[in-house]
């Protein structure tokens, strides 16, 4: 059964990987890959007496695995509007721009809690994981933490120049 499972669903992985990596930039293979694995460790938990259909159980599962592969290996930069700051792994002049440019920015934040991860996960290079462990929270509040003080700023920009919507911030900024 599980065997049967795995070779009907083999082109719906294909086609979410399609899906999912449409206009990002990033390896269709590498998603397919994903996919695949995936595939197998749900196939094995599958359960029929639950009431969920295969491909139910298995594209919620499969889109997490998705996202979690694309967090870990895509979306480590920063990005304010049309202003994208990279994590600051080594040290060169571009990536000291960066740094200032942050630092300016969170200087506007009033927690200081907030401040530190965001300067952890950025310039460090730390993973929300880890951040949670120095903090003694879970990785889903650093999340948090971290996209709220983004929204913080982003809306700090916004009043500080003026803009309303995204093309008077592009025009602000060219």
């Amino acid at each position: 059964m599980n065997k049967q499972l795995i070779l009907d669903h083999i082109e719906y992985v294909k086609k979410c990987a399609k899906r999912f990596t449409f206009n990002r930039g990033i390896d269709y293979e590498e998603y397919v890959s994903v996919g695949y694995e995936t595939l197998m460790k749900v196939a094995k938990r599958y359960d029929v007496e639950r009431g969920f259909t295969f491909k139910t159980f298995f594209t919620y599962r499969l889109n997490y695995a998705f996202l979690d592969y694309y967090r870990k290996n895509y979306n480590r930069g920063l990005k304010l509007g049309i202003v994208f700051i990279k994590p600051i792994l080594k040290k060169d002049n571009d990536n000291e721009i960066y740094s200032s440019f942050l630092m300016r920015l969170l200087k506007e934040v009033d927690n200081e809690k907030y401040r530190e991860c965001v300067l952890l996960y950025y310039l460090v290079g730390l993973t929300m994981l880890e951040i949670g462990n120095l903090y003694d929270i879970t990785e889903g509040r650093v999340s948090q933490i971290i996209d709220m003080t983004l929204k913080k700023i982003k809306k700090q920009l916004a009043i500080k120049w003026n803009i309303y919507k995204y093309s008077d911030f592009h025009e602000q900024i060219i």
